[in-house]
């Protein structure tokens, strides 16, 4: 996660611009590993592989189990609970078990590797950049390994991609570093029924 990435985002429960990180690991500019820490409820976030889970709690309970027994002591010392397990809807189960589904096969994920996929990708996202002008700020919703934002990736854009899959961000990421533009993107985990952004931040987005 790029600290940066705080310009645009609100904690996805209370709806507030309280958020502040707490690095545990860091490379240069970016978080690696760490915490992120909603100042008005309290609710906590992980940042892991890079990668920030803006979700609320009961959509990544087991990661969220996980990152604190693996973290207890800084948790304990930064007085966070995690409040335990959840009961998740039919809604929410469903939306688990997308999210297990695109982590399953996101390093054999083949639509580019398709003549039809790559030929429909190009036309249709051609079309798109030539509408969109140049500095724009694109959100990119279910942006999956990053395949719909690639045209993008030259500098001329700051991206934000959401997905419920921490696999399928991970390629999406890769694809950004390679990119003249990779310090101005983020993808985040995120659900696109719940966006965790500050109002009116968006020129464009892509679906």
């Amino acid at each position: 996660m790029q600290p940066s990435l705080l310009n645009f985002i609100v904690c996805p429960v209370c709806k507030k611009d309280t958020l502040r990180y707490i690095s545990i690991e860091k490379k240069k500019d970016t978080i690696i590993e760490g915490i992120l820490i909603c100042k008005a409820c309290n609710e906590w976030y992980i940042i892991q592989e890079r990668i920030l889970e803006l979700l609320k709690p009961d959509l990544n309970q087991e990661r969220r189990q996980e990152f604190f027994e693996k973290y207890k002591t800084i948790f304990k010392r930064l007085k966070l609970k995690n409040n335990g397990i959840y009961s998740p809807t039919k809604e929410l189960r469903d939306k688990m078990h997308q999210s297990h589904f695109f982590d399953h096969f996101s390093h054999d994920y083949v639509l580019e590797t398709q003549t039809f996929w790559r030929a429909y990708y190009a036309r249709t996202l051609q079309k798109f950049k030539s509408m969109i002008a140049r500095n724009s700020i694109i959100l990119d919703l279910g942006c999956g390994n990053g395949l719909g934002t690639a045209p993008f990736l030259g500098g001329q854009y700051t991206i934000i991609g959401i997905d419920l899959s921490p696999g399928m961000l991970k390629d999406a990421i890769r694809r950004s570093d390679n990119s003249a533009s990779a310090g101005k993107n983020h993808f985040i985990v995120a659900d696109a029924e719940n966006l965790p952004f500050k109002e009116k931040i968006f020129d464009a987005c892509i679906g």
